[in-house]
């Protein structure tokens, strides 16, 4: 079991591909049981239907727990991002930021 078997329109669900995860909602659940998440269609056990071999994007049931989880990783990736940047910080925030990874 997957946790999908009783997924309902407008559930969340986490999209995770080799880009990353995000969390979705169902648009739709066909007849057949395949799942349209942001217009992409995947198959009752969660892969995108008829994806080639390369394709690893997959939905599972979202919980609390780990839709929490995806946004802590995506502020993570955002701060790491505006670190990146050496024109969006000053000097000192960047010695902060030092500090804070590097005690």
């Amino acid at each position: 079991m997957n946790g999908l078997e009783n997924l309902q329109v407008g559930d969340k669900v986490i999209v995770k591909s080799q880009h990353g995860c995000k969390v979705a909602t169902v648009d739709s659940i066909t007849k057949a049981g395949n799942i349209k998440v942001d217009g992409v269609i995947y198959t009752p056990n969660g892969t995108v239907r008829g994806a080639g071999i390369w394709d690893t994007t997959f939905i599972y049931k979202a919980t609390p727990e780990n839709i929490e989880a995806v946004r802590q990783k995506e502020k993570i990736v955002k701060a790491l991002r505006l670190m990146h940047s050496t024109t969006s910080i000053t000097f000192e925030q960047a010695e902060k930021i030092c500090e804070i990874l590097n005690p």
